[in-house]
Order: structure tokens, then C-alpha cells, then sequence
């Protein structure tokens, strides 16, 4: 399948395409040239090295975590299916990943080892109705703290048209929350502005909102007639952290295409057109932390990036297969800091003693007494406070040599932690 073909928007009536390239294969850097307004040609782009922190995305039903170049991938979930997919991961720059699954929000390292399990409230929509299951999308903002988070539903209700309809709200990142203080919206596909706005598609009405938490219905940013003629529905907004760039999935069905324009900050008037693929099945735009490089999905091939957002570069199919793309300032490791409890050496909580008559002839019991961690036992037979060759087991009959002296048993506890040992009062042994 071709890679997809971008242009370059400098007014709505100068469209400069590229040349379109052949597939690529995993993980290859595709160049290509771009014209500007006046005919002159933009030198090639070279490699660009990865952007700093970490890539995270979904592919195989499970998420992943990468550089932000696709290299070094590893899997840290391993339970996703078929029918329990994990769907849309986004990622701290603490290092948190949060994830939809099952009707919940996960929070993990990033090594996939589960932090904290929320099933979110349900969400009131235009309609007045209650929705609830699994989030169709979650974003964790920068710092960590909160999570805002979609739910969606198609349907007629009684006494309002039949539509699809959505709610997003916030809650905690480490337990749950009321979502009514931060204000729930009618928005879907939230994206943060840094900790205490997101970006969100207009649900049922095709056009992109910012929202400051606390606030009301966030008010309109732009809609896609005002930078495209005609208009279209714009889903999956998304702001770089220098607000420079606004990128968005423009269109339904399988014609759809993601866009970028240039905002320079101003989340007031419409940004400017800028650069768009061509229409083909799309979705997810994402910005690197550093705002150098944008990320989406095409069709089943997987992840694509652009590097070089000014002069509409061909992009390159960075991860085969993934979905989902979601980037982070977190600094990528390789090496899991993550070290389990170290287990307790076994400690002795009730004294080991010994059972039995003490006479020559007879036969003695040792009882371990009470220890805490402790899965085995091994003992040992003392006389005089000297061990007696061969007298390990949890017996011992007295003999000759042992009238007139003292039996002790010592109790050796095992377990994950280590061993220890504890030893009964003596007895002595009548003649």
C-alpha cells in the first residue's frame, strides 16, 4: 500500500502535492520534497534522530512502549484480546501510562506493572442519559494528576433525535473523583493543553473546543469550514506543547485525512491550514512532547510520523501494526526499576519446646513453636547444648548416654526471606 501522499495548504486555493512513494518497510525514513508558493523547491530532510522521551501505543490487542522513533519497543501489557482489548494509553510525564480496559481505567509504569484500577462514574449526555462502560478515550495530563476520559453512545432516545452521543469528564489519576468540579463536557477525544485545559472534538457537533477545567461547556475554537472549503467534521484534535501546531482527523468513513495548521498560540482565532494527507482511512493524530513530530494511524499498516511539520515531508511507517500513537516528556528506559518486596527472613514468635518422658528408652518430640514466613522446618537434637551426631529428624529416642544429661532440640526455619533457628529449654534425662 502507497504511502500517503501529503499537501501543502498555503491558502485554500493553492494545493502543491507531493510525490507519492512506494510501501515502506519496518521502520524506514521516507523523504520527500515539498514546493512552497513561490515554486522553489525544499531541499530533502534527512533522518532525523528520535525526539527525547517515550512513545507509547497499541498494537496486537496489548500496549507497548518504545522511543519515540519506534525503536526498542517492548510489550508491557500481556492480557489484551480479542474481546478485552486495551484501548487508547496515554502517558505522564511522571512515567504513568493510563489505559482503558474493561470498563476501567488502569494506571501503570512503564513496564506494565498496575499502579492503580478505576471504574469511572458514568457520564450524563446531551440527552440527559446515563452512559457508562469502557471508556472510548483516556488522556493523562502532563504532571500526572488527572485523567479526563469519554464515554460514548448510539441510540434514540425517547423525545430527541436518534444520534451518537458523547461525555467527557475527569478524575484523579490515583483514585476516584467527583468529574462535576473539573466540569464535564459534551466534547470526545480529549487531548491536555498542559495541566489544566484539553482540546476536544465538538461530539455531535463537527468542531474543535478548548475546555479549562473548572469552566462551563468550552466554547468553540474553530470549526473546519473556517480554514477549509467546504467544511467538514474534524475528529481527534490534538495541540503541540509549544501551541504551535493544531492537527485533527478531518472527514468520516474511509476518506478521511489528518490535517495540521499553524496556531502560534492563539487558541482564540481559527489557525491556518497547513499541511494534509491524502484522503485514505486515518485516525489519531499525536505530537511528540518536543513538538517536532506527528504521529498517526493509517489503515491497518500502523503508525506513520512526520518530522518535518513546515515543509509536509513524506512521512515514514514507524511502527507496523500499531494504533493508538500517544507520546510523553517521560525519559525511555530500558532497564525496569521496579524490584519487588524483599522477602522477611523467618522470626520466631513462640519459643520450640520439647514433648515427651525424659527416660532412657523413651522417645522425644520436638514441636517447632510459632514462626512468622517460615514454609520448612529442619532440626537438631542437642546434648548439653552439643548437637548429637545423627539426630536430625523430629524424634529422638534417649539412650544410655543421654541419662543424667540435658536434651534440647534447636528448630532451623526456612523461607523465601532466609532461615533461623530457635532452641527449646532442656529437659533432663532420668537415670
Amino acid at each position: 500500500m502507497p504511502t500517503p501522499i501529503l499537501t501543502r495548504l498555503t491558502s485554500p486555493s493553492t494545493l502543491v502535492h507531493l510525490v507519492s512513494v512506494s510501501a515502506l518497510a519496518v521502520a524506514a525514513v521516507v523523504v520527500g520534497t515539498a514546493e512552497d508558493a513561490h515554486g522553489a523547491t525544499a531541499e530533502p530532510t534527512t533522518a532525523a534522530a528520535a525526539a527525547p522521551g517515550t512513545l507509547v501505543y497499541v498494537k496486537d490487542f496489548n500496549v507497548w512502549a518504545a522511543r519515540t522513533d519506534g525503536t526498542d519497543a517492548r510489550r508491557i501489557t500481556s492480557d489484551g484480546s480479542v474481546a478485552h482489548p486495551y484501548l487508547s494509553p496515554s502517558q505522564a510525564d511522571t512515567g504513568a501510562v493510563v489505559v482503558a480496559h474493561d470498563e476501567r481505567i488502569v494506571r501503570m509504569d512503564a513496564f506494565g506493572h498496575v499502579l492503580t484500577v478505576l471504574d469511572p462514574p458514568g457520564l450524563l449526555n446531551s440527552a440527559g442519559h446515563l452512559m457508562d462502560g469502557t471508556p472510548s478515550s483516556v488522556a493523562i495530563s502532563p504532571n500526572g494528576a488527572l485523567v479526563a476520559y469519554t464515554q460514548v453512545e448510539s441510540g434514540c432516545p425517547v423525545g430527541v433525535d436518534c444520534d451518537t452521543r458523547f461525555a467527557t469528564g475527569y478524575t484523579a489519576a490515583d483514585h476516584l473523583t467527583d468529574p462535576a468540579p473539573y466540569g464535564v463536557t459534551y466534547g470526545n477525544d480529549p487531548s491536555w493543553l498542559g495541566n489544566d485545559r484539553t482540546v476536544q472534538g465538538g461530539g455531535a457537533i463537527p468542531d474543535v473546543r478548548v475546555h479549562v477545567l473548572g469552566q462551563p461547556s468550552p466554547p468553540r475554537w474553530f470549526a473546519d469550514s473556517q480554514i477549509e472549503n467546504p467544511g467538514q467534521e474534524l475528529t481527534d484534535p490534538t495541540v503541540s506543547r509549544n501551541g504551535t501546531w493544531v492537527s485533527a482527523v478531518r472527514d468520516t468513513g474511509p476518506n478521511t485525512s489528518v490535517l495540521w495548521a499553524k496556531a502560534d498560540g492563539d487558541l482564540v482565532n481559527a489557525p491556518e491550514l497547513w499541511c494534509s494527507t491524502s484522503p485514505e482511512p486515518v485516525a489519531e493524530p499525536a505530537f511528540s512532547a518536543d513538538s517536532t513530530t506527528l504521529a498517526w494511524v493509517v489503515g491497518t499498516q500502523g503508525i506513520y510520523m512526520e518530522r518535518d511539520l513546515e515543509n509536509c515531508a513524506q512521512p515514514a511507517l514507524v511502527v507496523p501494526g500499531g494504533r493508538e500513537p500517544s507520546f510523553s516528556a517521560a525519559p525511555f528506559s530500558t532497564v525496569d526499576p521496579y524490584q519487588p518486596p524483599k522477602a522477611n527472613a523467618p522470626r520466631s514468635t513462640g519459643a520450640p519446646s520439647v514433648a515427651g518422658k525424659a527416660r532412657v528408652g523413651k522417645r522425644l518430640s520436638a514441636r517447632t513453636g510459632t514462626w512468622t514466613d517460615a514454609a520448612s522446618y529442619a532440626f537438631t537434637w542437642l546434648r548439653g547444648g552439643k548437637a548429637i551426631k545423627g539426630a536430625k529428624g523430629s524424634t529422638y529416642k534417649l539412650g544410655r548416654k543421654d541419662a543424667g544429661k540435658k536434651i534440647a532440640v534447636r528448630v532451623t526455619a526456612t523461607g523465601p526471606g532466609g532461615s533461623a533457628s530457635a532452641t527449646s529449654k532442656a529437659v533432663k534425662v532420668k537415670r
